[in-house]
């Protein structure tokens, strides 16, 4: 349940950033055209959704969501994630996302509470201090 409300966390803030960007677009007197389409916001979306968990989990292991909530990801072996398998993750998650929540609805019901994109990376959230090393 907790890392439901770490991807609440996140969502928030994901969208407080996309509101911002409206915002700015407003100010700058370009969102006749932005609002003309809305599915480029989609793709924006998208594109700041997989930035956001990139960055975040290759420089600290967790997004803010997760951070505030004592969670971070590892792989299975229980090692740090490199950049490329952050960023992998997090292009793994679109389809997760796309298929209607139903590759995050996974970890709902998984022993360890893997999502979709997370069983296909051999990630694992974890709860707790890392490890020292």
């Amino acid at each position: 349940m907790s890392r439901l409300f770490a991807w609440l966390i996140d969502g928030t803030l994901l969208t407080l950033h996309v509101a911002a960007m409206l915002w700015l677009a407003g100010r700058a007197r370009w969102i006749d055209l932005l609002l003309a389409d809305v599915r480029p916001w989609g793709a924006l979306a998208a594109c700041l959704a997989i930035a956001w968990s990139w960055f975040f989990v290759s420089l600290g292991g967790s997004t803010p969501g997760m951070m505030l909530l004592g969670q971070r990801v590892e792989t299975l072996r229980g090692d740090p994630l490199t950049p490329a398998e952050a960023l992998t993750r997090a292009l793994l998650a679109v389809p997760s996302f796309a298929l209607g929540l139903l590759g995050f609805t996974l970890a709902l019901f998984d022993a360890r509470g893997q999502t979709l994109h997370d069983k296909l990376c051999g990630c694992v959230v974890v709860t707790g201090p890392p490890p020292l090393r």
